[in-house]
């Protein structure tokens, strides 16, 4: 950790910061947040991290970079510029310049996205998996009830 024109980096005390890792100048990291192994974190303009937020061996931040809350930054991604709401997750080896991701919004791994970009929530199940059995269930008791109704019309009535 280092200072830059005057501006030390601020960490909670219940962060976690690799030996290895490189935090310069105006950066701020949430409680429970991590910077693993040969992340470099380059605050020459504001880079705010929230809490609960991992960023993975490698990282690349820069350019005036906001995380939220509950961001997951996989390894060797760049953040330059980058707005991630809370529950973001950038994937290993992605890009994201000048772009935003928002809440729920998952960027794939090797993925690029440019400038001006707005990444949104990719999935939303809204049912709980107990909803989505009763209504399986249901479809297919229709669809017995259906086949059976079907070959009893087909066949008709025989006697055994």
């Amino acid at each position: 950790m280092s200072n830059y024109q005057g501006k030390e980096p601020e960490l909670e005390l219940t962060s976690f910061v690799a030996p290895n890792a490189t935090i310069l100048g105006d950066v701020s990291l949430g409680a429970n947040s991590s910077v693993w192994y040969g992340a470099t974190i380059i605050g020459t303009s504001p880079v705010r991290i929230g809490s609960n937020t991992v960023i993975q061996d490698r990282v690349h931040i820069s350019r005036s970079a906001s995380l939220g809350d509950h961001v997951f930054v996989g390894p060797n991604a760049i953040l330059q510029g980058a707005t991630l709401h809370s529950r973001a997750f950038v994937s290993m080896g992605a890009t994201v310049r000048h772009a935003t991701v928002h809440p729920g919004g998952f960027v794939a791994a090797g993925a690029v996205i440019p400038d001006n970009v707005e990444v949104v929530e990719t999935r939303n199940y809204g049912e709980t998996a107990n909803d989505k059995a009763k209504k399986l269930i249901q479809k297919l008791l229709f669809a017995t009830a259906s086949v059976v109704a079907l070959v009893f019309i087909a066949l008709g009535r025989r006697e055994a």
